[in-house]
């Protein structure tokens, strides 16, 4: 006991004094005061287990607890619930205020999802913007929901932070065991999912896990799996689809379209793959390749006919956002092949021409510059400007197939088409219409005075062997 009457824990080392005979004649007690050396380990532990910034615990006590209610779950079978928050555009306030009031505003976020679920477990912050609160005994799905609902009113009112005021949002997932996870690992994973899928649906929600969620994220695992593997055995094929001039039905044109032949799936769409290639940047990779296969068509046709034909190729704003792309080796490259660099389409969306990026902006001009075309594809689906389209030195407007598939003489859609080419030709581009399948939609936009059409009318997309015997047959590909 120390002098202030509190009780200590000490550690005893007691030794024997021996005499000449080996007889023991004393005793000697060592008493050593351990209370630092406890609290040193106190305060090391807590280190280890709770977030230092809202004292809440952390990501290795949280999986620490949750491994002990599944223990739990084993003997009494009660049901527990996980809700996974993420703040929503969090790092905008690191970004534009700084850490300060970025590690300021996770301390209110904490209190007040700690004020707003009293009958809660515990709350966990287990890294960055993201905090998991877990529930036992939940009553029903209703309860579950008002409780993710109150989580959500109690984030949306001002923060005040010093001068600033502060409007935030969250993204809720939420999983319950055992039903949506086996272990830790499993549940954490089903509340990450959910919370995700609230992300891509706009944010500021919350949703249940469901079974297809897993099956979704396994089978875009295995796609990417099988993605990286394809660029490395070139099992992708650029398909062509010509394009002819509405008034002779001649081909002079064609989009190179990106397919993969995959090994157990057979010929995929690019409405498959591309969106997983652009979130994970393969999408450069693929992009070279198509490039190389354009140029090394174009050289064939070149050998067969005396046209200065061109190839589109789409162009990702990823290509011309990321820094090693490829993109700028293409000038050099048709140079290589002794093309001109008009053989070349550059086929963009409406976005990118408004994209504020510099890197972005800059390769737009520079494509313009070194001779390549662009064209705006799907023009009237996103976000238009008459005021880039002179600026960018467009040579192209694409119709997007949305606006052909339904035009009938005196439709609305027609008059928009036609609206589209008298602007495009007033601004000196020349117009094509995508999704040409029927006689009347031909003569129609002949009638408007559209310059090119592309369609199954005139072929659907063809591989390379038979695209090029189309070619070599001849340019008038449907009879007048």
């Amino acid at each position: 006991m120390q002098k202030n009457g509190e009780l200590l824990t000490e550690w005893l080392i007691i030794d024997t004094v021996y005499d000449e005979n080996k007889q023991p004649i004393r005793r000697i007690a060592i008493f050593t005061d351990l209370t630092e050396r406890i609290q040193a380990n106190r305060t090391i532990w807590r280190q280890a287990h709770f977030d230092h910034l809202t004292d809440l615990p952390n990501r290795l006590e949280l999986k620490e607890r949750l491994n002990q209610r599944f223990k739990e779950l084993k003997k009494n079978q009660k049901h527990f619930v996980v809700m996974l928050l993420d703040v929503d555009h969090f790092k905008d306030i690191n970004d534009t205020l700084g850490h300060h009031y970025g590690d300021n505003l996770l301390k209110e976020v904490s209190q007040r999802i700690v004020q707003a679920t009293k009958n809660a477990d515990f709350v966990a912050r287990i890294g960055g913007d993201e905090f998991v609160i877990v529930f036992n005994d939940i009553k029903s799905t209703r309860h579950i929901s008002q409780i993710a609902t109150n989580i959500l009113l109690s984030l949306s009112s001002v923060i005040h932070l010093k001068s600033e005021e502060l409007f935030i949002s969250a993204s809720l997932g939420i999983a319950c065991a055992p039903d949506d996870g086996e272990n830790t690992e499993q549940l954490l994973k089903a509340a990450d999912q959910a919370m995700y899928k609230v992300k891509n649906n706009g944010r500021n929600g919350f949703e249940f896990f469901s079974q297809d969620m897993r099956e979704q994220a396994q089978a875009r695992m295995i796609l990417l799996k099988d993605l990286r593997c394809a660029i490395e055995l070139d099992q992708f094929e650029l398909f062509y689809q010509p394009i002819v001039t509405l008034n002779d039905l001649h081909m002079h044109k064609a989009e190179g379209l990106i397919r993969w032949q995959h090994p157990t799936r057979g010929l995929m769409s690019p409405i498959v793959f591309i969106p997983l290639a652009e979130e994970t940047r393969q999408i450069n990779k693929i992009g070279q390749f198509v490039f190389t296969q354009a140029i090394q068509t174009l050289n064939d046709i070149k050998r067969i006919t005396d046209d200065n034909f061109q190839i589109s190729v789409n162009v990702s704003p990823i290509q011309l956002s990321t820094p090693n792309s490829g993109i700028d080796d293409w000038y050099t490259m048709l140079k290589a092949a002794k093309l001109p660099a008009s053989s070349i389409v550059a086929e963009i969306t409406e976005g990118l021409m408004v994209n504020p990026e510099e890197l972005t902006q800059t390769r737009l001009k520079t494509l313009v510059q070194s001779g390549m075309q662009l064209a705006l594809d799907d023009f009237g689906t996103g976000y238009s400007s008459l005021a880039y389209l002179q600026e960018m030195d467009t040579d192209y407007l694409k119709i997007d197939k949305r606006f052909v598939d339904n035009i009938q003489a005196d439709s609305k859609e027609l008059v928009l088409c036609e609206a589209i080419i008298v602007m495009a030709h007033q601004l000196g581009l020349k117009v094509i219409a995508e999704g040409i399948e029927t006689t009347l939609q031909l003569q129609l936009l002949r009638e408007a005075g559209c310059d090119y059409g592309q369609g199954y009318l005139f072929s659907k997309p063809l591989n390379k062997k038979d695209f090029m015997a189309l070619v070599a047959g001849k340019k008038e590909i449907l009879s007048k």
